[in-house]
């Protein structure tokens, strides 16, 4: 019985230690949505005017984007219906970040000029190269070695 009683409790330990890594924490979540914000003011040069109209229209798509859930990929598909569906959701997922973007746009439209209309997606795409290479260099426990370092100290291939 204590055996039973423990084995219920590392499970119940696990499931809630997995759990809680996927939360953010609003502080942490909070600081991330304000360096997103600072790297958008120097990216788009925007005014504090344009600063204060573009925060609650940013906000809104990034919780937009944050509450999509992004499809899980099957390495292998048995089936071509399976196979299908997997695309499908792909296609989906991207249809909805599109459509996000656009009614983003629609918002900014009023509040920034054109060429800061125009960087706008290009800025929040290198955002999230840089977040992409923060999270990878974490991953791989790699301290101040972008990915292109990483690939240059490679061994090359000896061609005979």
């Amino acid at each position: 019985m204590k055996k039973v009683i423990l084995i219920f409790a590392l499970i119940i330990a696990t499931v809630t230690s997995a759990m809680a890594q996927k939360t953010i924490d609003p502080a942490k979540g909070q600081e991330i949505f304000n360096a997103k914000v600072k790297f958008m003011q120097e990216n788009l040069l925007l005014s504090a005017e344009q600063t204060e109209q573009f925060i609650p229209i940013y906000r809104k798509y990034i919780d937009g984007i944050r509450a999509l859930k992004h499809p899980s990929r099957k390495a292998e598909c048995k089936t071509v219906d399976e196979s299908y569906n997997n695309v499908m959701a792909g296609i989906n997922f991207k249809r909805s970040i599109l459509d996000l973007q656009e009614t983003a746009i629609k918002e900014l439209k009023s509040v920034l000029n054109a060429q800061q209309l125009g960087k706008f997606i290009n800025a929040e795409r290198q955002m999230q190269d840089k977040i992409k290479g923060f999270k990878d260099k974490k991953k791989n426990g790699e301290k101040g070695k972008g990915k292109k370092q990483r690939q240059s100290q490679r061994p090359t291939e000896q061609q005979d």
